[in-house]
């Protein structure tokens, strides 16, 4: 899903009305929005499929002026760096906002194009933060982990703590990742499932300050409650695999 907009809560805005019309035109019983139709033998079927909600960041000065551009060639400045390094610290306690469902998490597979590990790299699709070449004047830090399954205003609230974070603290991000960032190594871990999410977000002192006390409690208290309840449901799928198999 692309937005393009002067103003960050124009953008956020815009995203949320664009999600709502979407589920509104796919209402209709016989399709879903971003729901990929699979064919079988009998009719249809509805894959679990969640498409990347990619956010890119640039920020202005007073003046206007993009604070990521560099002024010479191939160095890049330490404002994107601190940036950079500061989303990367904080995206394994953030990844109940940028994945906050159980089927947000089955897209997370190597190869695919969702990151697996907070890594950046330039123009390299397989890291969870790509910086585009391109124009100058339009540098920005490109955050792939988010599925558009997502509150758009809780992604942009936790993104931006983050870029603050590694701004005030002139934090460093590494090496950048080149060629498969599935296999890079990285000293910095993600959880690898929806309740390894939620514990990880509620121990999170940075999400807290994020998205305000109140809301750290609510979301993370909402949030283990589905699981519980996802975790008690018995599929179709265990059916078949642990009653008529086993």
């Amino acid at each position: 899903m692309f937005v393009a907009a002067t103003l960050p809560w124009s953008a956020l805005q815009s995203a949320q009305q664009f999600k709502r019309l979407a589920e509104a035109v796919g209402s209709r019983p016989s399709w879903s929005p971003a729901t990929p139709l699979l064919k079988s033998k009998d009719g249809p079927r509805l894959q679990n499929f969640v498409p990347v909600e990619t956010v890119a960041h640039a920020l202005p000065d007073a003046g206007g002026r993009n604070i990521f551009s560099e002024t010479s060639v191939g160095t890049w400045k330490p404002e994107l760096l601190h940036a950079v390094a500061g989303l990367l610290q904080t995206m394994g306690e953030s990844m109940l906002v940028f994945a906050p469902h159980a089927n947000s998490w089955r897209r997370f597979v190597a190869q695919s194009y969702a990151p697996l590990a907070p890594t950046w790299g330039v123009n390299n699709r397989s890291v969870a933060l790509r910086v585009p070449e391109g124009d100058v004047k339009a540098r920005r830090i490109e955050h792939r982990p988010a599925g558009v399954d997502t509150n758009p205003h809780l992604v942009a609230a936790t993104v931006l703590a983050g870029i603050l974070k590694g701004l005030n603290e002139k934090l460093d991000p590494g090496p950048e990742t080149t060629g498969n960032g599935y296999q890079a190594p990285t000293d910095i871990s993600m959880p690898a499932d929806w309740r390894s999410a939620i514990e990880a977000a509620k121990a999170s002192y940075f999400l807290k300050e994020a998205l305000g006390s109140d809301m750290h409690r609510v979301y993370c208290a909402i949030k283990q409650a589905e699981y519980l309840r996802v975790a008690k449901a018995v599929s179709e799928l265990d059916y078949h695999l642990y009653l008529h198999e086993v």
